[in-house]
């Protein structure tokens, strides 16, 4: 059976072929209403794939990522003669509207897409990544940025409503050897005027604006990576501080990075060996490190999820466990979600044990013996970092999880499974060959609710998972060997002969009314509103919240000591449907 190694972004995916299934259900599953690929590649040497995509308020959606060679995205044509970045948007009826590139002769890509409660849409990557020693360009609307010759991280801020380049901004050491490249993979909106920034540098040093950051791992080895986060102002672009996190030779990087709109961000990563987050030095524990940092870079918490080995047959086979997704909802949880290839995760207080089987490479002498993954999901307490629950899911084949998203109460998960059953819940699905797609929804205490499978007769995968005012969900996906993928009751035509990235969209089914964890009743008038909302109804001092269709917090406030609370809307708010949150639950709220 040939196996192929699909990159999507930052991240790997051992794609082989299967036979696709149809859809199972725990409970009511919704259905996919619309599928396309993702631009049209006008030929064989062009692609264009997407790393990023969010919706906003109006059902529009914003993709970026790289494309090769020429890709039209409706009336609109962009071309490179190597590899440079896109952004695009379409309306809700997937026409596309517009398309821009970014970019200079050397190879660039958005790996992150974030956006502000203005319409405003960010992106972040890399440039120049290529020709090495030699000075190298790439521009962005009227800004040209100038790395020393490694690949620079950028960010940069474009007009949602015309594709405008409104500045760009560069992060990099500019070293000489091969190698040393600065890469920003990941992007968050703080919800007050400002982004945080994630990913990794390999040089002896990497400048964002006047802080310099020093890799640990330079004196004992070259072109050892450390991770970064940093923080930049949003309107003008200009680097408020960066923080690095390394500790010795190993390989370190980002797998997530979330911000709870209070200016405070969260981040899972990974390391060959020991990370250090200010003070705390946590060691190498074949697991992700978990991370909070504050408005101004100050870490205020950190630690590990533990994995193991994974053991069969007499051999001890490598093992990690991979938080790969974050999210947090509006009552100050952290959700993580992941999978584990060695016999055990430990998580907080709770172990989990991996029933999945595995698989021998016969390559090495000794031959080393692999474990299949099984996923998990889990949840903490954001402000402190204590764990509340978590529980694992897998059959006998192989199951993942890469997205994740946050709606009411209700948690969204996107990854893949396979070969042979995988198990989500109460449901078996079963594939017959290596990989197919799944979209899963639970409530915030961990419950089941339903699944989605998506295949074809290759493999499929699909993440990340953003939602619009009208709670449908916006996905990703990749597809490799397949003539065409199943996304029921959707048909999506595939090129068998290589990746096909395409765009889908699903109803996030209907919401429950109230969390599962807390059962606060609460009025809210008027609704419709427009500058104004009075709530009534909750215990003093009880903070509130208005979240518009990404869960960016545009409005907040606390009841009183005593009568109701009336909450003033931000002025020039956009039209459309909002989510108040107070005491763990929600209400829906539309702005005229």
């Amino acid at each position: 059976m040939k196996t192929t190694l699909l990159v999507l972004g930052s991240r790997a995916l051992l794609l082989t072929g299967l036979l696709a299934l149809p859809m199972f259900v725990v409970a009511q599953a919704p259905a996919f209403d619309q599928a396309q690929t993702c631009g049209q590649p006008l030929n064989a040497s062009s692609q264009a794939s997407p790393n990023g995509i969010v919706a906003d308020t109006q059902g529009n959606t914003y993709v970026a990522g790289s494309f090769t060679g020429t890709v039209s995205f409706g009336a609109t044509t962009l071309s490179t003669a190597d590899a440079d970045a896109f952004v695009a948007k379409r309306d809700a009826s997937g026409t596309w509207l517009w398309a821009v590139r970014g970019g200079g002769p050397d190879t660039d890509a958005c790996q992150a897409l974030a956006m502000d409660t203005q319409g405003n849409a960010y992106v972040a990557g890399h440039f120049a990544r290529g020709t090495r020693g030699t000075p190298a360009t790439a521009t962005f609307g009227n800004t040209v940025l100038t790395t020393a010759g490694e690949a620079d991280a950028f960010v940069a801020k474009l007009d949602g409503n015309t594709g405008q380049w409104l500045w760009a901004q560069s992060a990099g050491g500019g070293n000489s050897f091969s190698g040393a490249d600065d890469l920003a993979t990941h992007l968050a909106y703080d919800g007050a005027g400002g982004l945080f920034v994630g990913g990794t540098f390999s040089g002896p040093v990497s400048r964002f604006g006047p802080t310099a950051l020093y890799n640990t791992g330079i004196a004992t080895s070259t072109n050892r990576r450390d991770l970064f986060i940093a923080h930049l102002n949003a309107t003008t672009g200009a680097w408020d501080w960066a923080q690095s996190a390394g500790y010795g030779p190993g390989h370190d990087g980002i797998l997530s990075l979330v911000s709870d709109g209070w200016s405070n961000a969260y981040l899972s990563a990974y390391s060959e060996g020991a990370l250090t987050f200010g003070t705390s030095t946590l060691p190498y524990s074949r697991g992700s490190a978990l991370a909070k940092v504050d408005a101004i870079g100050q870490w205020q918490w950190a630690q590990t999820l533990v994995g193991s080995y994974g053991a069969y047959s007499g051999i001890n086979g490598p093992g990690v466990t991979e938080a790969r997704a974050l999210a947090l909802d509006g009552s100050g949880h952290l959700y993580v979600a992941g999978f584990f290839t060695g016999a055990t995760a430990r998580l907080g207080a709770t172990t989990l044990t991996n029933v999945s089987g595995s698989y021998t490479d016969i390559r090495p002498s000794p031959p080393i013996t692999y474990q299949h993954p099984d996923a998990f999901i889990g949840r903490l307490n954001a402000g402190t970092g204590t764990w509340q629950w978590a529980q694992r899911t897998g059959g006998a084949g192989q199951e993942t999880m890469y997205g994740l998203l946050i709606r009411g109460h209700r948690l969204y998960i996107s990854g893949g499974f396979g070969p042979n059953d995988g198990s989500f819940g109460q449901a078996t699905l079963t594939s017959t060959g290596q990989q197919d797609a799944v979209v899963a929804a639970l409530d915030t205490a961990g419950t089941w609710l339903w699944n989605v499978q998506i295949g074809g007769t290759g493999s499929e995968s699909i993440w990340p998972v953003s939602s619009d005012a009208a709670g449908r969900l916006h996905l990703i996906g990749a597809s490799s060997g397949s003539n065409s993928i199943s996304l029921p009751p959707l048909s999506l035509a595939a090129a068998p002969g290589s990746a096909t990235y395409f765009l889908a969209r699903m109803s996030g089914g209907a919401l429950p009314s109230k969390s599962s964890d807390v059962g606060v009743a609460f009025q809210v008038y008027p609704n419709p509103a427009r500058d104004q909302v009075t709530v009534q109804g909750l215990p003093p001092s009880s903070a509130v919240q208005v979240l518009d269709a990404l869960g960016r917090r545009v409005a907040q406030g606390v009841m009183p000591r005593q009568g109701p609370l009336r909450l003033v809307l931000p002025a020039q708010l956009p039209a459309g449907l909002y989510v108040l949150q107070a005491q763990g639950q929600s209400q829906k709220l539309i702005i005229e």
